[in-house]
């Protein structure tokens, strides 16, 4: 029997902790635009953004950053609205942060004006499919097998013994950036092999698991369409 489950990615928050996300200044040395919401880890606008995820990027003051300079007549757009969606979060005089969504792949300008229409400012950013993934291990018994049809990966574990594993999507070696929803298609036996504290992790693609004897199938889907179909064997 298996399950359908779908969630926000959250980063948690042993993922946050050492977690640096880089400033870019904009081309006109302006602003400063930075990602945040980003996925586990450290993120910079010259990471990929994936299709379907997003990031919250916040304006300020190039020359005078954290100092409460008054951004609340600025506005972020884009130039190309088939690859980013831009929703502004919170205007303030303090805080002026956006939600960047990537809609399909290619490079898109986001544009920060001021209530005239005028252009202050420019940075730019790519979004693009994922293309594989990468699997985290924080389990030393927990092993790759060999392949089977049907399958993109097999992993062999050690029955009853507890088994940590986080999922990465990729472009082109790289792992994407963005905070985005996997599909996750899982057998009942193995969700209910998982620990009630890490369930809301799951479609995060993080997994802390313990099963009996037998072998249970699980896929993760992208926002973009790129299936991830895994087999855990427990002996």
């Amino acid at each position: 029997m298996r399950s359908t489950l779908m969630a926000a990615v959250l980063v948690p928050l042993a993922m946050l902790a050492g977690a640096c996300n880089t400033v870019t200044t904009g081309d006109s040395g302006v602003l400063t635009f930075t990602p945040d919401e980003c996925g586990p880890g450290g993120c910079s606008l010259d990471d990929t953004l994936i299709v379907g995820g997003s990031t919250l990027v916040t304006l300020d003051d190039a020359n005078d950053r954290h100092n409460n300079a008054d951004l609340s007549d600025l506005t972020l757009i884009t130039d190309n609205p088939g690859v980013v969606d831009v929703q502004v979060v919170k205007s303030s005089s303090f805080t002026s942060s956006f939600r960047v969504t990537g809609v399909a792949g290619g490079r898109a300008h986001l544009i920060a004006i001021d209530r005239g229409g005028y252009e202050v400012d420019r940075t730019d950013v790519v979004v693009g499919y994922a293309d594989a993934f990468d699997i985290y291990r924080g389990s030393k018994g927990f092993v790759r097998d060999n392949d089977r049809a049907g399958y993109d990966q097999v992993w062999i574990t050690q029955a009853s013994a507890e088994n940590d594993m986080t999922i990465y999507a990729l472009r082109h070696g790289d792992r994407l950036m963005g905070r985005f929803e996997y599909h996750v298609d899982i057998d009942r036996v193995l969700f209910d092999g998982i620990s009630a504290v890490w369930k809301d992790s799951l479609a995060k693609g993080h997994m802390v698991f313990r099963v009996p004897p037998g072998e249970y199938p699980v896929t993760f889907t992208t926002p973009d369409g790129l299936p991830l179909r895994l087999l855990i064997v427990a002996k």
